[in-house]
């Protein structure tokens, strides 16, 4: 499954939703302890769950500088983050 994500100047890995129902955040929740290919190169990692308002939209803001469809997102269909989720990838 491709899933999008985002890496900050810390070079902290994330990787988030606005649509919590997708099995893979539903898989993490219950197992944050996942495998996950970038550029071919495979690692095990844990997901873990960022809670705080201030946290999703600092996520959302990375997808937002990288992905245009989520500036676009943005744009249409401007919401809060309570909804939102979002998951900071540590290597395990």
């Amino acid at each position: 499954m491709t899933t999008w994500f985002a890496w900050d100047k810390d070079g902290k890995l994330f990787v988030a939703t606005q649509d919590t129902r997708r099995d893979w955040v539903r898989n993490v929740m219950k197992n944050p302890s996942v495998e996950v290919t970038i550029a071919g190169a495979t690692r095990r990692i844990r997901a873990i769950p960022l809670r705080m308002d201030s946290e999703k939209k600092y996520v959302s803001d990375l997808y937002a500088k990288k992905y245009l469809s989520a500036r676009l997102g943005r744009l249409l269909k401007p919401k809060g983050f309570a909804k939102y989720g979002a998951f900071e990838l540590q290597p395990e």
